[in-house]
């Protein structure tokens, strides 16, 4: 973002566009002095996920669009659109045939990444037949299962968290209890369980076959932003605007350490 100022009267934020900032200060090119270039945080954060393989990965972004990349050689190897909004969350199935997409749109998109040409990688594009979302506003996370390569959960700022079969299209739904929009999603590693942390700065732990909350983790003083699962499904940390990363031990469900040194959201 840049910001520049003629007089106390004359101010003007400018966009991340080179060419529309070079136009908007030509007028003013010998009047002014200096520029101010500002750090800003929009209130959406995008995704970037690596292939199961970790030979491709996949980025998303505010132009509506996924990319996916070589991180090898750093080409990209495939730009897919169809998203009417922004690409907020992106999630591999575990046998890396799949990946969901989601965001502002409401919808979310799948594509098949069974091979890495670019001429495969479109092949699937948006289902013939499209999921039927029943959520009401962004969509948010989307994570597929850890074991079960047809099923996925979404969440979203209607405060609803859904859990899809792909086979059917049908979803189990439950209303998550958050006071606040739901930012991340994370599986155990049988995806018995499901974690939700929310802007409200709560983390909930639910049964996925009853739909209940079995605890909840509610030491952060500001918004969930991420999640995240050790490989020995042992522990959960969870990164939040209150500037600190935790680590819970799931056992016991304490919080047994806090990380802190950021100066910002986490």
């Amino acid at each position: 973002m840049i910001a520049f100022a003629i007089s106390r009267a004359h101010q003007k934020r400018l966009g991340n566009d080179a060419q529309g900032i070079l136009a908007a200060l030509a007028p003013y090119q010998e009047a002014i002095e200096g520029l101010v270039v500002e750090s800003t945080y929009n209130w959406y954060w995008l995704d970037l996920v690596f292939h199961p393989s970790g030979e491709l990965l996949a980025s998303g972004g505010d132009d509506r669009t996924v990319r996916l990349w070589d991180p090898d050689s750093g080409y990209c190897l495939e730009t897919l659109s169809g998203h009417k909004g922004v690409v907020v969350t992106l999630s591999f199935s575990s046998d890396g045939q799949l990946l969901a997409s989601s965001g502002h749109d409401g919808e979310v998109r799948f594509w098949s990444v069974a091979r890495f040409s670019s001429a495969a990688l479109p092949a699937l594009g948006t289902r013939a037949t499209p999921l039927p979302l029943e959520h009401s506003a962004f969509v948010r996370p989307v994570v597929f299962h850890p074991v079960s390569i047809d099923v996925l959960a979404t969440a979203s700022d209607d405060l609803y968290i859904h859990l899809w079969s792909l086979v059917d299209g049908k979803a189990k739904s439950w209303s998550s209890g958050h006071q606040s929009w739901i930012t991340t999603l994370v599986f155990s590693l049988d995806g018995s369980l499901l974690y939700s942390g929310a802007d409200d700065g709560v983390i909930r732990e639910w049964d996925t076959g009853t739909k209940r909350c079995l605890r909840e983790f509610s030491e952060h003083e500001q918004g969930v932003r991420r999640l995240a699962l050790s490989t020995d499904g042992r522990i959960l940390a969870s990164a939040a605007n209150d500037r600190t990363v935790r680590l819970w031990d799931l056992g016991s469900g304490k919080c047994f350490k806090v990380l802190e040194g950021h100066s910002r959201w986490v």
